[in-house]
Formats: structure tokens, C-alpha cells, sequence
């Protein structure tokens, strides 16, 4: 925990991570896994279709986990390093990378190249070639015709997905590590110059913002008509997503906010630096239940059926039910999970630390089965004859 806020305290204060090896999520698009690796690649994993009794399977000659493609990022080799998730649109994966380009991608393989993808285009996101490199910390998020990507330089800038050109930006006075939500024609986001802001999307023009006491570097999420967003002040909001004004304020965390809310049926799932998932009314902020873990919520849980998936820098992954946060049960990695969680069919797949990616069914007593890992470091990435996990 204390190496963590360090961190997280050194990330905030400084304008480059010096070793940056990023903590990306993965988004899924029909049978394929789209996430970063901490090697600085993008892989696009098989993860096969459900068979209706609760399980994955491959097609006849493929196995779960295995790569479809993979793409190495293409600036300063070392700060080739992806921490948001990737976004998907039609045929294409849309990735923000820490060496400041906006890469956007084929969703197959290039027929013309071994195992990898169409490279599109690519955008240096920031300032000139001859300024130093502005880092992309955040996801880029795909809305309306424009994919939105934010930069360490301060600015979110909205590209035309089809003309491939700057359609606008907007100016913060810091940071900005916040994937925007949008909602009805508004992109909403933090900055870490302790800001909130809402801008309408069609040409960035400032709706309003709201100061919050620390740097915000979480997502907001957004749900009948407020936006759910934590503070490095300790704080959880709940603001009015048409005004900004403060609805309610969540203030018993011991520690910072980071990764994104979930709202679930009137319910708002947070997770916490302090070690804990907090569940808060929707509406008036009172605490329903809070789940204790042994390290960092630093990514977000996974809704699974009734149930709720949460990561921690413990290196557990743990299953709790959602209507009063009962643990049921925890698979034990032994390595840090910082990624949010993406679920698809009863299955949750990660990131951990450790270069490996998983793929856990999570039952519906709760129990999680470990059904694949992939390393990425390794030459043949999919283990075999490995001690379970879980």
C-alpha cells in the first residue's frame, strides 16, 4: 500500500513516469480481448463463444488465449507503455499510448503481415515534434463520429474518426489522466488541476465545472442525470450532470479515489486507495456495505450476474454479492491486479503485474475457476501442466 501511494503521490507530482510500464484494461468485441501489455504492445487475445452451460469454448483448431494479433508501439522506445483501455468502434481498436500517439487500428489481422493488425492511423497527440512528448495516461472513449483522448499536456482533444483531423480542444490547467464518459451530448472528465469539467461534444465549448479540495485522475460515471466521480481529496461526488452543483459528497475513505465507479441498479460501487469497495446509494450517498481487502482498489470491479468482482494490489481477485457485499469467495494470484475488470458470458478477464493476463469463470455460487493465463513476456505465452490458481 505505502509503495503505491508513493506511487501514485510521484505520478501526480512529476510530469513522466521514468520506467513506465503502464496497467491497461481490455475491451471486448465479439470472441477477441483487445488490451495492452506491459511490454508496450497491444495484443488482441481469442477468448471463444459461450456453449449456453456457463463456459467458453474454441472453434475446432483455435485455443482459448491464444494471440490473434499483436502491435508494438511506434514511439520513443522508452516510454512505449499503455495504462488506459482501448476502444473499439466498428472495425476498429482505438489505443492511447504513453509515448503521446493515438493509434488507431484494424480489428483483423493485415492478411499482408504475420499476426499482426492494419496499422490506420496514427496522431501525436500534444504539442509540436519538437516539444517534448505529452503523455496519454487516460482511454480514448468514441462518441458521436469523434474519439476523444486526453493528454498530459492539459488539453482533451476530439478527432474526426473519419477525416482523421483535430475537430477541437479544450484546455485544463493540468494533467488530465481522467477517461471522459459521455452522456446526452456532453463529455465529462477530471483534470488533475482538481477539476471536474463538462464540455458539449460537438465543439468542446465549456458547459461548467466543479473544483473539488484534490487532483481528480478518476473516470466519471454517469447515470441518471449525475456524474459519479472521486477526488485524490479523499472525497466521492455525486454532481448534477446538467449544473455540476453538488448533490452529495461520500468523505469516510481513509485514502484517494482512483479507479471508476459502478452504478448498478441504484446503486454506486466504488473503489478506494484505502483497500475498500464501497456501496453508496445512487441517490443520497448513505452507505449500504463496504468490502475490505488487504491492498489498493486501484481498477474497477465487474458486475457478474448478482454478484460483484473486485481486483486489489493484494493480489486477489474476490466475488461478493451484490445486495449486501457478503464475500463469497477469492482466487489468490499472488500478484497485484491495477486493471479494471472486463466481464463478458460469467467470465472476468485482467491484468496482473506480473505480465500475465487471465481469464476466470466466476460460478454462480461465487466460486472463481481460473480458465486460462497468458504470458506476455513469455515466447510461448499460453502455460500448460501450471498450478491452478484458482
Amino acid at each position: 500500500m505505502v509503495a503505491l501511494l508513493f506511487l501514485t503521490a510521484t505520478l501526480v507530482a512529476c510530469s513522466r513516469i521514468s520506467s513506465p510500464a503502464g496497467w491497461s484494461g481490455g475491451v471486448i468485441a465479439d470472441e477477441t480481448l483487445y488490451i495492452g501489455t506491459r511490454e508496450g504492445q497491444v495484443r488482441a487475445l481469442y477468448i471463444g463463444r459461450p456453449d449456453g452451460r456457463g463456459e467458453m469454448v474454441a472453434d475446432d483448431g483455435r485455443e482459448l488465449g491464444e494471440i490473434i494479433w499483436e502491435f508494438d508501439l511506434r514511439g520513443e522506445e522508452q516510454l512505449r507503455a499503455i495504462y488506459g483501455t482501448p476502444a473499439v468502434d466498428g472495425d476498429v481498436v482505438y489505443v492511447g499510448g504513453y509515448d503521446g500517439y493515438l493509434y488507431a487500428l484494424s480489428r483483423e489481422p493485415d492478411p499482408n503481415l504475420l499476426r499482426q493488425p492494419k496499422l490506420i492511423w496514427q496522431e501525436r497527440v500534444g504539442r509540436g515534434v519538437d516539444e517534448d512528448v505529452d503523455s496519454i495516461v487516460a482511454s480514448p472513449v468514441v462518441a458521436d463520429g469523434l474519439v476523444l483522448v486526453a493528454s498530459s499536456d492539459g488539453y482533451l482533444y476530439a478527432y474526426d474518426i473519419v477525416e482523421r483531423v483535430e475537430v477541437w480542444r479544450f484546455p485544463t490547467g493540468d494533467k488530465i489522466w481522467s477517461k471522459p464518459a459521455v452522456d446526452n451530448g456532453a463529455a465529462y472528465f477530471g483534470s488533475l488541476d482538481k477539476n471536474v469539467y463538462a464540455v458539449r461534444l460537438e465543439d468542446g465549448i465549456e458547459l461548467w465545472r466543479r473544483a473539488t479540495d484534490g487532483a481528480v485522475a478518476a473516470a466519471p460515471a454517469v447515470a441518471g442525470g449525475r456524474v459519479y466521480i472521486g477526488s485524490l481529496d479523499s472525497t466521492f461526488y455525486a454532481l448534477d450532470a446538467e449544473t455540476g452543483t453538488v448533490e452529495w459528497r461520500f468523505e469516510e475513505s481513509n485514502n484517494w479515489f482512483w479507479g471508476q465507479a459502478i452504478v448498478n441498479e441504484g446503486t454506486v460501487l466504488v473503489p478506494s486507495l484505502d483497500g475498500n469497495l464501497y456501496a453508496l446509494d445512487a441517490g443520497t450517498g448513505d452507505l449500504q456495505w463496504f468490502l475490505e481487502t488487504e491492498g489498493a482498489i486501484v481498477g474497477s470491479p465487474a458486475v457478474v450476474f448478482d454478484m460483484i468482482a473486485i481486483p486489489s494490489n493484494d493480489g486477489r481477485v474476490r466475488v461478493a454479492r451484490l445486495r449486501d457485499g457478503a464475500q463469497l469467495d477469492a482466487c489468490n494470484l499472488g500478484e497485484s491486479v491495477r486493471t479494471p475488470l472486463v466481464e463478458k458470458d460469467g467470465h472476468i478477464y485482467f491484468s496482473a503485474q506480473d505480465h500475465s493476463i487471465w481469464s476466470l469463470r466466476i460460478k454462480s455460487n461465487g466460486n472463481p475457476d481460473e480458465i486460462w493465463v497468458h504470458l506476455t513476456n513469455k515466447d510461448d505465452p499460453l502455460p500448460r501442466g501450471r498450478a491452478l490458481a484458482c
